[in-house]
């Protein structure tokens, strides 16, 4: 069981060689025509629209990293509780919101709860497949949850 919920993230390991570096960090690092090769793959479209974005994304960029230099690494850091707080307040609440609601325990003990509500059979085999439908269900609740979760 532990063997197969690791193979999403070797998987995950292995696509990341395959991927690009980000446009930020390749016009900070390298230059600006590598970040323009990237951004015009990550859009994917060489219409007019598409240009517009690109190189509106590659302004704001270029002020973003024109901002960040000389601003000491003490000056960030309070800014990440100052000017950012609304933001960490809401990523770490999740987080903990997420312990608090018990779904993790639910999901590591479901087959053992469903055995003792008289759903289960004698074997962890049956158990587990009989949690199958409480796995199914936490699925769906966080792919409707992911379409919210940016608006």
């Amino acid at each position: 069981m532990l063997g197969l919920a690791a193979l999403p993230s070797f998987f995950q390991f292995i696509a990341m060689h395959f991927l690009p570096e980000s446009p930020k960090w390749l016009i900070k690092n390298r230059g600006h025509h590598q970040a323009h090769v990237i951004m015009n793959t990550i859009f994917k479209t060489n219409n007019l629209a598409a240009q517009k974005e690109i190189e509106y994304e590659f302004k704001m960029i270029s002020e973003s990293l024109t901002s960040e230099i000389g601003v000491p690494f003490k000056q960030r850091y309070q800014q990440l509780f100052t000017v950012y707080k609304r933001s960490l307040i809401v990523g770490i609440g999740v987080q903990i919101w997420q312990q608090l609601a018990g779904i993790n325990t639910a999901m590591y003990y479901g087959p053992i709860i469903l055995q003792q509500s008289g759903w289960g059979g004698n074997s962890d085999r049956t158990n587990l497949i009989n949690s199958i439908p409480l796995a199914a269900i936490n699925f769906l609740g966080t792919c409707v949850a992911l379409l919210y979760s940016d608006k």
